[in-house]
């Protein structure tokens, strides 16, 4: 970084690198992203992927990612879930921190400088005097404008409100370029407003570097946000993502830059051993004309970088869950859980969906009087469930029989005991590199909220604090824990020990600790998911509990019919072709009100009821991706549920039992060879993905899905064979 008379502030070019240390810093970069994949893995129980299909396996590519809720952690999580090398952007300020600069530099970001980074506090108070007739005259008090500012310079206010200087008249005036947009009422308040001034960045090398790597087939990320933050919703998109596309299109004529929009979906984004879902939505077209309007500069290149980036705004909201508020966000939440059917399972790219969905309608009809009364009943069912310290999934469980109930506690407080034993060796290994990673994950989180505007409570820093503190105090806890070992040893050894046996004896401890603490870790959240699930059964083996839990039963009853009826009422208003796109059926909603009252009235087997609610069979050996918590599928002899097709009539599916069993693991294993993640519900997608079989077996799957009941002829019977594989729990 140089800097010259005029404070202007350039990046250092990028250094040309030999083949030979080209291979070397892939090989570097590959081995970094392999360790920080085990660290995702640890961090987070389970990390879905949706869309890898959509990115491009050569080409420049630009990854628009948002929302940036979870600082240093976002770029390492989109990283090690695509099969690109990315080069992210990244601040300045980040890069002189110096292990985060060094992984930074190994990964091959490109740094920027911001002018916030470069912000110092002006002296003085500055006002305006005539905000109706000449809103950009800046006056101040005690202020020395003619030494600290100049043209081009930025005046930021306490509400990160910014400003451009055009001219500075005097130590005490100066004339903006353009008003502050949302400064009106601080600075006219009385004895004026403090300030903060930033030098003018100029990043041309930045582009330049940035167009060189695309036009190198590159990929580049960026978060279009800028900072992380832990609202609900976007902050305000910037222009230099448009500014990269259209200009690397316009510096190499021919160039195809693909703009893929990528979300960052976290459930728990600051806790250990959350879950995370990364959606990849279609590449947005860039139109040559956008590029032809770009290059004639001035107005039309702002207008062109404006419509470029609405584009990208609406291509992030497809693949990302937004709110405009928390409030909204627990209600559209608890309204998704009601309406989600009790005996079918969502998977977690459905879920995303059905909450953008909800998010949408609620948004749209909130000021409907139905609609506010059915928010006022769900918040307060939801205050209920707090009192009782029940989850919205676990309502029902309390409909068991008091003897059911009671045997099926002693069985799950039993597991829940055997689980703590086993995990209460690696939970004092781990006690003090958790208390440590609280409380500095915690201190970092105030600092941040401190020095933001955008903050609330600065969680988003929290994840990523827990993981470098890890990262940096494990090593040393497992060494001294070793060295622990091998004295121990030495003095309960009845001869006395050598050099190469406490080597020995060290390099078995240092290796055997590690293991420990992660089978503590597996285990010990196998027993939070039985503890959590004690306290329903509880209450259904009390009295008072068991009177208390039936209104609640009823309760939830009542608004998920209340929440189906308004779905269906004013679903087609928002959503052009509703019932053929919707998620959950108009019958599959009936069915699932009459079966919570089948649960209620015992009419559903003990195991079925188990099974759906709290299923912790095998938990640990299938590698704990699905929590005791979560709703499973039932037998096929008491759920005779029907799966809604995509097609227009939505006819019920039939289960081919016989026939997906010995389908299935070959499936699986052609579906990783294909890098398909899902089966889309359009007959293009399931033609392109039934190429891979051969013809002969095709042809025996056909005729063996002819004798079947809802054999569909349209398409060969392959999307009734597809619709009848999704049924089955597999995406």
């Amino acid at each position: 970084m140089t800097k010259n008379a005029d404070t202007e502030h350039f990046s250092e070019p990028e250094p040309v690198y030999s083949q030979f240390e080209e291979n070397l810093r892939n090989f570097l970069y590959d081995v970094i992203i392999f360790f920080f994949n085990i660290v995702i893995n640890i961090f987070f129980r389970d990390v879905q992927t949706r869309g890898q299909h959509y990115i491009p396996k050569t080409g420049p590519v630009i990854f628009v990612a948002a929302p940036h809720a979870n600082q240093f952690v976002d770029p390492i999580l989109l990283i090690t879930k695509t099969n690109r090398r990315i080069g992210f952007l990244i601040a300045q300020s980040s890069m002189e921190r110096k292990w985060i600069g060094r992984f930074a530099r190994a990964l091959r970001t490109i740094p920027v400088i911001r002018a916030q980074d470069l912000a110092k506090k002006g002296e003085g108070k500055i006002y305006l005097p005539s905000p109706l007739t000449d809103p950009t005259l800046l006056r101040g008090y005690d202020t020395k404008f003619l030494s600290i500012l100049k043209p081009r310079y930025r005046i930021s206010l306490p509400n990160k409100c910014m400003a451009e200087v055009e001219t500075v008249v005097s130590d005490t005036e100066i004339i903006l370029k353009y008003p502050f947009e949302n400064g009106l009422e601080i600075l006219t308040q009385e004895g004026g407003s403090t300030y903060r001034y930033a030098p003018f960045v100029d990043q041309h090398i930045v582009y330049s570097k940035v167009f060189n790597r695309l036009n190198n087939n590159r990929c580049i990320g960026i978060f279009p946000e800028g900072g992380s933050h832990d609202r609900s919703t976007f902050l305000p998109l910037k222009a230099g993502v448009t500014i990269m596309a259209l200009g690397a299109m316009c510096e190499y004529p021919g160039l195809k830059v693909t703009v893929i929009p990528v979300g960052l979906n976290y459930f728990h984004p600051n806790k250990f051993r959350s879950r995370a879902v990364v959606e990849f939505g279609k590449p947005i077209d860039i139109p040559q004309e956008l590029i032809d309007q770009y290059k004639l500069g001035g107005s039309e290149k702002r207008e062109a970088c404006s419509t470029l980036l609405e584009s990208i705004y609406n291509s992030l909201l497809t693949v990302t869950v937004t709110a405009p508020d928390y409030e909204t966000l627990m209600v559209v939440q608890a309204a998704r859980r009601l309406y989600n059917p009790l005996h079918k399972k969502l998977n977690y790219n459905n879920t995303l969906e059905l909450t953008r969905r909800l998010t949408a309608g609620y948004i749209a009809f909130k000021d409907v009087e139905e609609v506010k009364n059915l928010t006022t009943k769900v918040i307060a069912y939801n205050e209920k469930l707090n009192y009782y310290g029940l989850r919205d999934h676990q309502v029902h469980t309390t409909s068991l029989g008091r003897y059911d109930a009671f045997l099926l506690l002693c069985i799950r407080f039993f597991y829940f005991l055997l689980m703590f034993i086993i995990s209460f060796p690696g939970f004092i290994i781990n006690v003090p590199i958790l208390v440590i990673n609280s409380v500095y994950s915690k201190k970092k989180a105030r600092e941040a909220k401190a020095k933001s505007t955008v903050k609330i409570n600065a969680i988003d820093v929290i994840a990523t604090w827990k993981i470098l503190v890890t990262l940096g105090i494990c090593p040393l806890f497992y060494i001294i824990y070793s060295l622990i070992v091998v004295y121990i040893y030495t003095k309960t050894s009845q001869k006395p020990t050598t050099i190469l046996q406490d080597i020995n004896v060290f390099i078995k401890a240092f290796t055997f600790i590690p293991f420990i603490s992660y089978l503590s870790i597996r285990f010990g959240e196998t027993g939070i998911d039985l503890y959590k699930s004690l306290q329903p059964l509880f209450l259904a083996c009390l009295p008072n509990g068991r009177r208390e839990t039936e209104k609640l039963r009823t309760e939830r009853l009542n608004l998920q019919r209340e929440i189906n009826n308004l779905i269906d009422e004013y679903g087609p208003k928002l959503i052009e072709n509703f019932d053929s796109i919707r998620l959950v059926s108009k019958s599959e909603a009936e069915e699932s009100a009459a079966f919570g009252e089948k649960l209620d009235l015992g009419e559903v087997s003990l195991s079925t009821r188990k099974r759906i609610f709290d299923n912790i069979n095998h938990r640990i050996w299938r590698g704990g991706n699905a929590s005791a918590t979560e709703v499973e599928d039932v037998d096929d002899e008491d759920d005779n549920v029907s799966s809604s097709s995509d097609d227009d009539n939505e006819e019920s599916v039939v289960h081919h039992d016989g026939l997906l069993k010995s389908y299935r693991k070959r499936l699986r294993r052609r579906i990783r060879e294909t890098k398909y993640n899902r089966l889309d519900t359009n007959n293009t997608d399931v033609e392109e993905y039934t190429r891979k079989f051969s013809k002969s077996k095709r042809e025996n799957l056909i005729q063996k899905l002819k004798n079947e009941e809802n054999y569909n002829d349209s398409d060969g019977g392959l999307s009734s064979y597809a619709t009848s594989f999704r049924t089955k729990k597999y995406n």
